[in-house]
């Protein structure tokens, strides 16, 4: 998709792209950055292929200044994070800890989620979105799933992939269940990463 980045100025960056790509805004926003002076010390400024097998000092160690930090990280296993106490932000939830746990068989997911071994999942399979909705103690959340459904060829394509880009024609979606809440708490920005954790540690009175 993307051709190559260049810095403009402090800033500024440019990006080239293979051909039209009507998504790049929403798709840059799943591309994570880390300090370069890091990976230069730690020698991991080239990536590693998780199917190869092979890690290097950042396929375990997390680099940044976000509200959470790694606590633990078992591959396949689970993922552990722990609040950042150092964190710059403004804290607005109660989430100490949120552990993560790949469930690959949907049909394991769902049962996990409705017998309480877990407080969210995601996604959720169509087929199941009706029975977990009869649950009164879960939430199903719904939100749009951008689709750029062009042809890849001729300038009529890259007429309506540049019309999209620049927001004059809707981007080509549906929205779609994405996961679940409990029902007593509103869905929130951070929800996908805190409800988790949230059900289990509710505040004390």
């Amino acid at each position: 998709m993307i051709r190559s980045i260049a810095k403009v100025a402090d800033h500024t960056i440019q990006i080239d792209t293979v051909g039209p790509s009507p998504t790049l805004l929403s798709d840059l926003t799943y591309l994570d950055m880390y300090s370069k002076a890091w990976a230069e010390a730690n020698d991991c400024v080239e990536p590693m292929k998780a199917a190869s097998g092979k890690e290097n000092y950042a396929s375990r160690h997390a680099n940044g200044t976000g509200p959470f930090r790694v606590a633990g990280y078992q591959p396949g296993v689970k993922l552990v994070l722990e609040a950042n106490e150092s964190w710059w932000g403004e804290r607005t939830g109660n989430v100490k800890q949120a552990i993560f746990t790949p469930i690959v068989a949907e049909t394991t997911r769902v049962a996990a989620l409705l017998d309480g071994q877990v407080d969210m999942i995601d996604p959720i399979p169509q087929q199941d979105v009706s029975r977990i909705q009869a649950d009164p103690k879960l939430q199903v959340m719904v939100g749009p799933e951008a689709r750029g459904d062009l042809p890849r060829h001729g300038p009529g394509a890259r007429r309506a992939a540049l019309r999209q880009r620049e927001g004059q024609e809707p981007v080509q979606g549906r929205p779609r269940p994405r996961g679940i809440l409990p029902r007593d708490r509103p869905p929130t920005r951070s929800a996908k990463r805190s409800c988790a954790a949230r059900r289990r540690r509710r505040p004390r009175s």
